[in-house]
């Protein structure tokens, strides 16, 4: 490598201690006698850097929008709270005052657990006790203990399928969350006398969950972006408002090695559904077969190997004799 002039040196290290500083909004200018590489190199650190700070910058935005948002979301059910116990405190009886607070504590308490959901995900703990499960044994008492609850008693008609049987490993915690999420937001946004379907098929080697239902749609502007953390758009289904329910289920179904997809038209109804790969065991007779192959592949290989010898011996000995007619019969012509 050629040694570096003393003014490159010197265009360098100052535009090393530039790039240190973050002094990064004027574009590195080419000098005389200074080398292309260098001026070139320097030049794209920096609008690495300033392509870092943007994101820096957006995710910062988001950060705050969320904080405004959870704030908001604490704030209104609190205040709600507050006038209700004034109300019990004054002797008011018109309403069911302690069962209004259950329901908004319970409120509170689904979105301070959405973000703690949300901060498991970051932190990578949200799939380490993964289990084999057979997909009716978890699928179906999820179902029969209140999945849809809110949905009856909201007058929402709701139809699962049959499951079939194939064997998951997932964790229990995270694919509950998977779920209590999609059938909250399907009943959140069907109205009175909607229908919700649940579904699940085995296709190849996937299992599929689908969750459809009648509600209110999502738009094309929302559903480019409903699985961002963070966006909470105006029909985004991100429960509570904080930008979070979606994204932690795509992150969960992506840590158990699937997929999730959404079909939706506004005002006609929404389709999530996602895949999860079949726990395939391998038997001890699959194993066995697959020794057996390999075994009759060098067997067959070992037997045959003579044969292809003296055949392409015989091969060589009568191609001179070949190459003999075939000569006689050209000088003949």
């Amino acid at each position: 490598m050629a040694e570096l002039k003393p003014q490159e040196r010197k265009y360098l290290a100052e535009g090393i201690t530039k790039l240190l500083e973050d002094d990064i909004s004027e574009p590195f200018r080419k000098e005389p006698g200074v080398g292309g590489d260098i001026y070139r190199g320097l030049e794209n650190l920096r609008q690495k850097a300033v392509e870092d700070a943007c994101k820096r910058t957006e995710e910062q935005e988001k950060v705050l929008q969320a904080i405004a948002n959870v704030t908001h979301d604490l704030k209104t059910p609190l205040a709600l709270i507050t006038g209700y116990a004034e109300c019990i405190e004054d002797g008011i009886d018109d309403k069911n005052y302690p069962e209004l607070i259950r329901e908004k504590a319970l409120q509170m308490n689904e979105t301070v657990l959405k973000i703690i959901d949300a901060a498991k995900t970051d932190a990578k703990e949200k799939s380490k006790d993964k289990k084999l499960y057979k997909a009716n044994d978890f699928f179906r008492p999820l179902i029969e203990n209140g999945l849809f609850d809110a949905a009856e008693e909201k007058g929402i008609k709701v139809k699962c399928g049959k499951i079939p049987d194939v064997r998951l490993a997932l964790s229990a915690s995270g694919m509950e969350s998977v779920m209590h999420n999609l059938a909250s937001n399907a009943v959140k946004f069907t109205e009175k006398g909607g229908k919700i379907s649940l579904r699940f098929y085995k296709r190849a080697k996937y299992f599929i969950v689908s969750l459809k239902d009648t509600g209110s749609g999502i738009s094309e502007e929302d559903k480019k972006r409903i699985f961002d953390r963070f966006y909470t758009g105006d029909k985004s289904r991100t429960l509570g408002g904080t930008g979070v329910g979606l994204s932690v289920v795509k992150e969960t179904v992506s840590d158990h090695g699937g997929e999730i997809f959404c079909r939706s038209k506004e005002g006609k109804g929404s389709k999530f559904y996602f895949t999860l790969p079949v726990y395939k065991e391998k038997t001890e007779r699959s194993a066995y077969a697959e020794e057996e192959r390999k075994e009759l592949k060098a067997l067959l290989y070992i037997v045959g190997f003579p044969f292809v010898t003296v055949a392409a011996a015989i091969y060589l000995l009568l191609s001179p004799i070949r190459w003999y007619k075939i000569r006689k019969q050209s000088l003949k012509k």
